[in-house]
């Protein structure tokens, strides 16, 4: 008699499971359809019936226990847009999922021209395209493998959940300079991302908030940005 261990086997991290959930179960429905008789069905479906619970329950489980919502853009500091992967929880708290600083010269986001965010979800797969005028920066998020993309170039993440791509209005640009982990509870929703972004030295430096500044109409705003998101004046 085969049996299959009721645990969800995802320990911490439900990433994935509902797909290995799903595939257990489809194996299981695949030996009954190739029984020789109803016999032998039943002998199986004895067998498996328990298993089958305990897998629906565990598919339930790992669907009900997190939603991954973005990514979202907004232009963070005066040389900084960022994208914002979330994932809410069963308890309705926020935690970061992904969050990617694209930095170029200060305001380098007002070029003329259309100034888009166009994005697609599928098969746990984001793919975002960010237009800015002529520059085009594209971005693909693999969450079940953990493998982010920029400009078609994969970035293995782990552990990591922040990633910093900078150059991103030059000829050779973006390039991605380093990944980091931040712990990914957050004090308040993806509007609040701010109160994350500043317990990091790191990060806090990359958005260069002291930045010289463009002679643009939009230079005030520019100048105020840190101070309106981070709570940091210039």
């Amino acid at each position: 008699m085969y049996s299959i261990s009721s645990s969800t086997g995802c320990g911490e991290d439900e990433r994935g499971c509902g797909l290995v959930k799903r595939r257990q179960l489809d194996n299981i429905l695949a030996r009954l359809a190739e029984a020789p008789s109803v016999v032998s069905a039943n002998r199986i479906c004895l067998g498996y019936i328990g298993a089958v619970f305990a897998l629906c329950a565990a598919l339930a489980h790992a669907e009900q226990t997190s939603t991954t919502t973005g990514p979202g853009s907004q232009v963070i500091s005066p040389t900084v847009e960022i994208t914002v992967f979330t994932e809410g929880r069963a308890d309705g708290a926020d935690e970061l999922e992904l969050l990617v600083l694209w930095r170029g010269a200060a305001g380098w986001f007002l070029r003329p021209g259309s100034a888009t965010a166009g994005r697609t979800t599928s098969a746990g797969r984001s793919h975002l395209t960010i237009q800015r005028g002529d520059l085009q920066l594209t971005l693909e998020y693999d969450r079940t493998n953990r493998v982010v993309s920029i400009q078609g170039k994969p970035v293995t993440l782990a552990r990591d959940n922040v990633v910093f791509a900078d150059d991103v209005d030059l000829r050779d640009g973006p390039r991605v300079t380093g990944t980091m982990h931040v712990p990914r509870a957050m004090p308040g929703s993806a509007g609040q991302i701010g109160l994350v972004l500043k317990q990091s030295r790191e990060i806090m430096s990359f958005l260069r908030c002291d930045a010289a500044l463009p002679d643009v109409p939009e230079r005030a705003w520019l100048a105020g940005l840190c101070l309106q998101n981070i709570g940091i004046a210039r």
